[in-house]
């Protein structure tokens, strides 16, 4: 009735397994009703790749309209595969640009476990220039306007302007915020890192989850078989 995913709805039916369980073990009742009740079969979430070209209009559009901090966001997704809710978690503390690290405490972090996680060069330079190391350290570094502030913003916060930056540079309806973290684990298993880094960076469960997205990272012709290959 309330239209739930699968994996929500699945999610649910382990929970009351688990509770009903629990007041059988302490005599509150005799039978888990909730047994009887079918998981429903997931459907592999559909994920869209971003391309390279429209990666490169989104950071034209985003600095020619001097919106450094949105484009930090975006980047802190796509480069370092943080949530949304961990980003607007973020204080000045959390970052350590000298040693090129994020330090997602697990209270942040959403798989409750600590994350250190490597800034690129080319990220760390725009951080510089949103002047990181001189924002209070009290404030969350994404607040309103995605600017320093006391209020600490939902996560929905970014994939609102997400969704008028879809609009305004014509990206299909498909490529949501999410997809930049997909693109970026995507884009990083074919640069060469291998998977369990990535595993690390993403911060992923199990190495399984990971390993969902090489068949994506390698839906493109492989230059060693076509310049190796011999002739029939």
């Amino acid at each position: 009735e309330r239209n739930v995913s699968e994996r929500m709805y699945n999610n649910y039916k382990t929970f009351m397994v688990t509770l009903w369980n629990w007041l059988i073990e302490n005599m509150y009742c005799k039978v888990n009703v909730f047994r009887s009740i079918k998981k429903k079969i997931a459907k592999e979430k559909t994920r869209i790749n971003i391309d390279m070209s429209t990666r490169k209009r989104i950071k034209d559009y985003l600095l020619e309209n001097d919106e450094l901090e949105y484009l930090c966001v975006c980047l802190l997704t796509f480069h370092c595969l943080l949530r949304p809710n961990e980003t607007c978690q973020l204080k000045p503390g959390n970052f350590n640009l000298d040693k090129m690290t994020l330090y997602i405490p697990p209270n942040v972090s959403k798989t409750r476990k600590m994350r250190l996680i490597t800034i690129p060069r080319s990220l760390v330079d725009l951080l510089e220039k949103i002047n990181i190391k001189e924002i209070d350290p009290q404030l969350f570094v994404f607040s309103t306007g995605f600017k320093p502030g006391k209020k600490l913003k939902d996560s929905r916060y970014i994939a609102k302007r997400w969704e008028k930056l879809r609009i305004q540079i014509g990206m299909p309806k498909e490529m949501q915020f999410y997809s930049l973290k997909d693109s970026g684990i995507i884009q990083l298993l074919r640069d060469g890192i291998s998977p369990e880094r990535v595993r690390d960076q993403a911060g992923h469960s199990s190495l399984e989850m990971t390993n969902k997205y090489i068949k994506l990272a390698k839906q493109e012709a492989q230059k060693d078989i076509i310049e190796k290959s011999s002739g029939f």
